[in-house]
């Protein structure tokens, strides 16, 4: 996963040097994420966090209404969230994370001074901090990278929709659906090699953001 993050980096990097009309914006927005967890047959909802992103993107323009959008984003995300049988995960959760998007798709003109876009792919997510408080109790603060948890990494997948107002500010919503398993091996356990045992315990994320940006 590192090394996918690592690509997405570099590739970002390639698309700001682009030659092709680019643009920079500032951008910040509303962040709901549930999450779904799987033990054995049983799936249930663990809950939901809420807060916000905020950071700047890079806009290319490729011709014909299609482009590409990448950028760079901190996210801070709390709530209170509940694992059946796993009490050690159930409290006031917290996280910090970056966020790389790269994005593709077009845009039309549906009148003066404004057009749609739609645009789809993936979102490369590395975690930062997260931690959890049992019960609400502070002096059960945990650290869940620490102990292995929660895994730091994930690629989510989705769209986002939205309007552009005189080429200098946008509104969009967007739907991402996490990829990777957020279990780690502190609640599956480890292999004799070390990776990380099949339990039958999952846990993957959704998001559903709402935000404005300001374009230079």
């Amino acid at each position: 996963m590192k090394r996918l993050l690592s690509i997405a980096i570099a590739a970002s990097m390639m698309l700001i040097g682009t030659t092709a009309f680019a643009q920079v914006s500032v951008g910040a927005g509303y962040i709901n994420e549930p999450s779904k967890v799987k033990i054995g047959d049983n799936a249930s909802n663990m809950g939901a966090m809420n807060g916000f992103y905020a950071g700047f993107g890079y806009d290319i323009n490729e011709g014909e209404g299609f482009g590409i959008s990448t950028g760079l984003y901190y996210s801070f995300l709390t709530g209170n969230v509940s694992v059946p049988s796993l009490s050690f995960l159930s409290g006031d959760m917290t996280e910090h994370a970056l966020n790389i998007p790269v994005k593709a798709g077009f845009s039309v003109p549906v009148g003066s001074g404004l057009s749609g876009f739609l645009n789809f792919g993936p979102t490369f997510v590395c975690g930062l901090a997260s931690s959890i408080k049992p019960l609400g109790v502070d002096l059960l603060k945990t650290d869940n990278y620490k102990h292995e948890y929660l895994n730091r990494f994930d690629i989510m997948v989705g769209a986002n929709i939205g309007a552009v107002v005189n080429n200098m500010f946008r509104i969009s919503a967007g739907y991402d659906f996490g990829c990777l398993d957020q279990f780690g091996a502190g609640i599956k356990g480890k292999n004799d090699d070390g990776s990380t045992k099949d339990r039958g315990y999952s846990l993957n994320r959704s998001r559903i953001k709402v935000g404005v940006a300001l374009l230079f």
